[in-house]
This record gives C-alpha cells, sequence and structure tokens, in this order.
C-alpha cells in the first residue's frame, strides 16, 4: 500500500504524533473539494449545516490526526478486510452496508458496491443500500428518514 510506506517515511522525519498534514490533504481536503462552492471544510459530511456546523464548533471534531493514527488505521483496515479474518465471520451473519450516493469516503457509491462484492465472497446474507443525494454521515442528513427507514426494515427483516 503506497500511501501506508508514504506515512511511514513521513513519520520517520515528523515523528508519530506530529499532525499528518499530507493524510489530511488525501482525505478531509480532497474530501470536501468534490462540493463547491465550499461554505465551510466539513461541507462534505452532510448537506445539514446545522450538523456540520456543529461538527465544527466540537473541539473533538476536525482536527488533523497525527501520522501515527493514520498508520494504525491503515493496519486495521489491512488487517480486518484479510483472507484469514473474512473466514472467521459467520457466513449467516446479516450485514447491512448503508451509504450516500453523495458520500466521498464511499467513492459516490462506487467504493461501497466493492466492498459489498467482496464481503459476498465470504458471506450470502449482505445487503447493500444507497441513499440518493445523501453525503457521509447518513443519519445527520436532512432527509435522514430514508436511511432510519432502511435501517429499521433490515433490523425488523
Amino acid at each position: 500500500m503506497l500511501q501506508k510506506l508514504i506515512i511511514k517515511i513521513i513519520k520517520f522525519f515528523k515523528g508519530p504524533k506530529s499532525q499528518s498534514h499530507f493524510s489530511d490533504l488525501l482525505t478531509t481536503q480532497q474530501f470536501n473539494s468534490q462540493f463547491k462552492p465550499n461554505r465551510t471544510t466539513h461541507d462534505w459530511l452532510s448537506s445539514n449545516h446545522e450538523s456540520v456546523d456543529a461538527y465544527i464548533n466540537n473541539p473533538l471534531c476536525g482536527f488533523i490526526p497525527t501520522n501515527q493514527l493514520y498508520e494504525d488505521l491503515a493496519d486495521g483496515v489491512i488487517e480486518s478486510f484479510s483472507h484469514k479474518k473474512m473466514l472467521s465471520i459467520d457466513k449467516n451473519l446479516s450485514i447491512l452496508l448503508i451509504a450516500g450516493t453523495q458520500d466521498p469516503v464511499g467513492e459516490s457509491g462506487r467504493g461501497v458496491e466493492a466492498l459489498y462484492k467482496f464481503l459476498g465472497k465470504y458471506n450470502k446474507s449482505v445487503k447493500l443500500v444507497l441513499l440518493p443525494e445523501l453525503r457521509h454521515e447518513i443519519l445527520n442528513e436532512i432527509k435522514k428518514e430514508q436511511a432510519l427507514s432502511k435501517i429499521s426494515e433490515f433490523l425488523n427483516s
């Protein structure tokens, strides 16, 4: 994974506890660039301005993570989706993948569809729901009822 190698190099020179401006550029800044004109630095989260403003005003949110956090995140993703871990999942466990079609983290649905296909190799009880016009935080969106309805349907099935 190229990004992980770059993080290791940056971590070597800047240290594990320094902010990872490189990774922030590739994530948050890249995600937000898809929503122009930008009202804030985090418009990618939701079309609900109140929700985005609450996020920005929360001192526990919106900071630039450290190099170590990004490396740990990459390690966790690699391990979690390893063939060995996938084989340990109950093949009959019902899994709901739900995302907005305007979520840049899920590549506007393409990434979530790829995850659906990947998980389908190990589990036949995976359901995919893509919600039109919703962004990353589907439960904080203006049209969050769509998400709540689909989650409720899944839980009741």
